[in-house]
């Protein structure tokens, strides 16, 4: 697996989620370029810990596995390949996998991400 230069990733990222028609992400480069984070907000506990169960089977499925943190209906992700020590198509295709979950399971498109936790 290679590392994918940051600038690029999110390009990537981005064009991909316009491609697959899911809109703006809050997808934001971190801890000096070498992962991506990502704060949802949900109505509730319940619709936060499905979309985090769903993701967990996601991550099983393809031995990648995010960093997160939840708080009642507030979760934030980190993201990041381990054995390249940066960003990899494996995280380009888990944030792709994430938005559209959280799409669905936020059909009226409001995205309180920015004040999770």
């Amino acid at each position: 697996m290679q590392t994918i230069d940051p600038e690029a990733f999110m390009i990537q990222l981005n064009q991909a989620l316009d491609d697959a028609l899911i809109g703006p992400n809050g997808w934001r480069l971190v801890d000096e370029k070498a992962c991506i984070e990502r704060r949802y907000s949900f109505g509730n506990f319940r619709s936060c810990f499905a979309f985090m169960t769903q993701m967990a089977l996601y991550s099983e499925h393809h031995d990648h596995h995010p960093c997160w943190q939840q708080d009642g209906s507030h979760l934030v992700i980190e993201l990041h390949s381990h054995d390249v020590a940066g960003l990899s198509k494996r995280d380009l295709n888990w944030a792709i996998e994430a938005e559209r979950l959280y799409g669905k399971s936020n059909p009226s498109g409001d995205d309180q991400s920015k004040n999770a936790l």
